[in-house]
């Protein structure tokens, strides 16, 4: 994982195969877990990620920010 700044909070996918990562600069980073590779950055809170959770099939992230909003987010 390549974070830019601190992680906030984190999630693993129910099956282990992906993570997250909510930064303090309102960032979302996912990435493979075998082997780190990224799956993007998700850049839509202007705040603090204050708590990221993975859906129980893994194909979406929900992220809390400071900035009041809530985001979701597809995982491809």
């Amino acid at each position: 994982m390549n974070c830019a700044s601190a992680a906030k909070s984190v999630a693993w996918s129910a099956d282990g195969m992906t993570r997250a990562a909510g930064s303090a600069d309102g960032d979302v980073h996912v990435w493979r877990a075998a082997d780190y590779q990224s799956l993007g950055v998700r850049d839509g809170h202007t705040l603090p990620v204050d708590c990221i959770v993975s859906s129980p099939d893994g194909r979406t992230l929900a992220s809390a920010s400071d900035d009041e909003t809530v985001q979701l987010w597809a995982v491809e």
